[in-house]
């Protein structure tokens, strides 16, 4: 917790440096840091090719850290399935982040980007702060991001960068 609200602090100040990278890349570090989650839910994750940015690197790694660990934490019966879509559109990228977990009831789709939002109380491990996070960082690269579920329908959180 005491990890989460220094990295919400810091992201609230810090002016990002973008660089040109491989969100391909950046999406497997998200990955090799998750392992243990990911193998822990025996999630399979597939992606479509990704582009290179201008981005800052850590910044979207923990944005796709932070997706794809709730996609293994909020998780249904089943294994994870999750898969990173990226298209391209009048200058400007859209990734999706879907998964088959449990979901949640649309009305809630802005609320879970608050900061300390936790919708299942204390059913499931976290601060609150992981989409409070990714929003942030995406809004820092100029973009948006935004919720997409159903319960027992799985979630699809999408974002979008400049491209």
């Amino acid at each position: 917790m005491i990890r989460d609200i220094a990295d919400y602090c810091y992201e609230e100040v810090r002016e990002p440096e973008l660089r040109e990278a491989d969100l391909e890349c950046i999406l497997l570090e998200a990955k090799n840091e998750l392992a243990r989650e990911i193998q822990g839910s025996r999630a399979k994750i597939t992606y479509d090719p990704l582009p290179t940015l201008l981005v800052n690197s850590a910044s979207l790694a923990a944005v796709f850290r932070c997706l794809i660990g709730n996609a293994c934490k909020f998780r249904g019966q089943t294994p994870p399935l999750i898969h990173v879509g990226a298209l391209q559109d009048a200058g400007e990228w859209t990734f999706s982040v879907r998964d088959n977990g449990v979901g949640f009831d649309p009305v809630y789709s802005g609320r879970i980007f608050r900061p300390f939002e936790r919708l299942n109380g204390k059913q499931y491990p976290g601060s609150g702060l992981g989409l409070t996070l990714a929003r942030r960082a995406i809004e820092q690269h100029g973009g948006r991001i935004w919720a997409e579920s159903n319960p027992g329908r799985g979630t699809t959180i999408r974002f979008t960068l400049p491209g």
